[in-house]
């Protein structure tokens, strides 16, 4: 862990130039303590791309290094600096960024999975750092026509964007915000992230559908006596407004929340009513938001 996010933890060498640090890179997968002094880091042979495989970088600084042409394959970076860093025309297969300050970092036609900095920085006052990093993966994955990879970029970036919000509310950094400001951008966006993912996450619906329909279920399964339901136009086996069964009350539900189906079921209390017009509000915010997230998933 850093002492200073800001700066490596003492004791650290200087690597003067990049023969230097292809040297190292030569005689050891497991690089720490360093500063790559160098204002480039690109390949100097006869091959078009510098291949990096199979490094682990701790307490590594490529702090205002401009890195072009290079592709890091399984490597993980703990505890490093890539403020100011550079990123174009590189590839990064399968690694990870574990607190790693990327203040003000520019990543432009490169090939990485936003998914490696999950885990790149941590807490909430380092959330405008945060944000910076995730908007400069999605414009990158939206110029590299990888829309899963934006997907996952947008997702973080809101995600920080809400803690952004929390923390000017608390620790008034960088600058306080009013509560009513505070009401009005975080509950919200935090009930949409965990329901529906901001609209990009499928299995954040599914699971929310999933709970709900329980807790409709349950409850139409206990007040169904008191929905003095009734039949509309077709005989259903299954329906006795006197006694409710599983199937019965399966099908009524699945019509109220889905619409998929018509129970022919029809409350006629007041409870009834309620509960089916509280159902029904619940159906139209579903339908809403599973029309959100095909339109992120196909047309965007």
């Amino acid at each position: 862990m850093l002492n200073n996010f800001f700066s490596l933890n003492n004791p650290f060498q200087e690597i003067p130039t990049q023969v230097e640090f292809e040297r190292l890179i030569g005689i050891s997968s497991d690089l720490k303590n360093l500063i790559y002094k160098p204002d480039e880091l690109k390949p100097t042979g006869t091959h078009p791309k510098l291949r990096i495989r199979d490094f682990k970088f701790s307490n590594f600084s490529f702090s205002k290094t401009v890195i072009s042409d290079v592709v890091f394959i399984n490597c993980k970076f703990t505890d490093c600096l890539f403020i100011g860093v550079t990123i174009k025309d590189c590839e990064f297969h399968n690694c990870v960024f574990k607190n790693v300050n990327t203040f003000k970092i520019s990543i432009e036609e490169t090939y990485v999975n936003p998914e490696s900095f999950i885990n790149c920085i941590k807490g909430r006052d380092k959330s405008n750092i945060a944000i910076h990093l995730f908007q400069q993966l999605l414009h990158n994955s939206k110029q590299q026509g990888q829309a899963k990879f934006s997907r996952v970029a947008e997702y973080n970036f809101k995600k920080w964007r809400d803690k952004l919000i929390l923390n000017k509310f608390i620790k008034r950094q960088p600058y306080g915000i009013s509560v009513l400001t505070f009401l009005r951008d975080y509950p919200i966006n935090s009930i949409f992230r965990i329901t529906f993912g901001y609209g990009l996450r499928f299995r954040n619906f599914f699971a929310t559908f999933l709970v709900c329909f329980l807790i409709f279920f349950s409850v139409n399964y206990s007040k169904w006596q008191s929905y003095s339901l009734a039949q509309k136009d077709i005989s259903i086996e299954a329906f006795n407004p006197d006694s409710v069964s599983f199937t019965s009350n399966f099908f009524y539900t699945l019509d109220v929340t889905t619409k998929l189906i018509d129970s022919q079921f029809q409350p006629k209390s007041d409870v009834g009513m309620f509960w089916l017009s509280f159902q029904s509000i619940f159906a139209f915010i579903l339908l809403s938001a599973l029309i959100t997230l095909l339109v992120n998933r196909f047309v965007r």
